[in-house]
């Protein structure tokens, strides 16, 4: 029998998240959104041994923290 579920979506790139909370943090720092921090995009990330570091905090970045990132600086 089938189901009704209830999801969220980016309204960037259209990516189908369980939960508000998810679907916002992902909008946030979606590469589809003009505004998104996001660590790919950051002057302070490099990439070390296929994972992206953060130079500024000495930790592996990732998409759902860089978000709220305070020292976020977009590439040009």
């Amino acid at each position: 029998m089938a189901r009704r579920i209830i999801a969220w979506e980016c309204k960037y790139c259209g990516e189908i998240k369980k939960s508000e909370k998810i679907a916002l943090r992902h909008e946030a720092s979606c590469l589809k959104n003009p505004d998104a921090k996001n660590c790919t995009l950051c002057v302070n990330s490099e990439k070390q041994e296929e994972r992206l570091i953060c130079v500024k905090h000495g930790q592996y970045c990732s998409r759902a923290i860089s978000a709220y990132c305070d020292d976020f600086v977009r590439r040009i």
